[in-house]
């Protein structure tokens, strides 16, 4: 009698959605305002005047907002503010 194997589904390639609640896998840039929040470690009224104040770029398709990471990484790296230095 042949017994048939457990299949498991441990693959890489096969990604469920993130802890925080969000639809987008690890794979994807792409996150909501939650996902980018908890990515830069700020509550999501800080993203959201941030958007307002139009210093984050994101996407807008209806009433759904998307943030691409290496698009956000971008823009904070063009903003910063340099140091003078030591007096």
């Amino acid at each position: 009698m042949l017994q048939a194997e457990k299949v498991t589904n441990d693959s890489p390639e096969v990604l469920g959605p993130d802890t925080d609640g969000s639809a987008f896998n690890k794979a994807s840039p792409w996150r909501d305002k939650a996902g980018i929040a908890s990515y830069y470690g700020v509550c999501e009224r800080t993203i959201t005047n941030l958007v307002a104040k139009r210093q984050i770029p994101f996407k807008k398709l209806g009433r759904c907002i998307r943030f691409n990471i290496h698009t956000c990484d971008k823009a904070f790296e063009n903003s910063c503010v340099k140091s003078v230095g030591q007096f």
